[in-house]
């Protein structure tokens, strides 16, 4: 029998019965199996946050600190340009930086739209007419979730039949 060049190299292999490769398959499968096919990343957290989540924060911060009329005016049309997923991030951002400053008003011109309305007991600017204005989103709002205001069970009941496509409601 003729060696092969690397064959010195290599370590003679015991064999093993049928019954023993069935039991117990090699260690190097199990090795390669593990540490390549079952790998999941965890992100740390000092992973850089997105850039739109550092611009929305960065804007919400600055946004009531305006003075001017003309720089109040520009956000205004900013904002009623964003998109709608955008909006809702800027919208979640303000409700936890700014609550007691979201006027009545400034909802109703600027954020409701889109499918998901979202008004927590921190906001004073929400009053039966915010509510009642929710109507105009009949065709696309499918969430609503209104908690902490005291405002009458009839207003919510004639707001909500007017919402055909709601598939989540939270009042409380």
């Amino acid at each position: 029998m003729s060696k092969r060049r690397g064959d010195s190299l290599r370590e003679p292999v015991a064999k093993r019965s049928k019954r023993e490769r069935i039991a117990s398959p090699p260690s190097e499968t199990i090795t390669s199996v593990a540490g390549g096919a079952y790998s999941v990343r965890k992100v740390g957290s000092n992973a850089c946050p997105a850039l739109t989540t550092s611009a929305i924060k960065r804007f919400v911060t600055n946004l009531l600190d305006q003075t001017s009329e003309l720089k109040k005016a520009r956000t205004i049309a900013t904002l009623q340009n964003l998109p709608d997923h955008l909006l809702q991030r800027v919208w979640l951002q303000l409700i936890e930086a700014w609550p007691e400053r979201m006027a009545h008003h400034f909802i109703i011109a600027i954020f409701l739209r889109g499918s998901k309305v979202i008004f927590p007991g921190t906001l004073p600017g929400v009053t039966k007419d915010t509510i009642r204005e929710i109507r105009r989103m009949s065709d696309t709002l499918s969430y609503l979730e209104i908690t902490g205001h005291g405002i009458p069970d009839k207003v919510f009941a004639t707001t909500i039949s007017a919402l055909p496509l709601l598939d989540h409601v939270d009042l409380r």
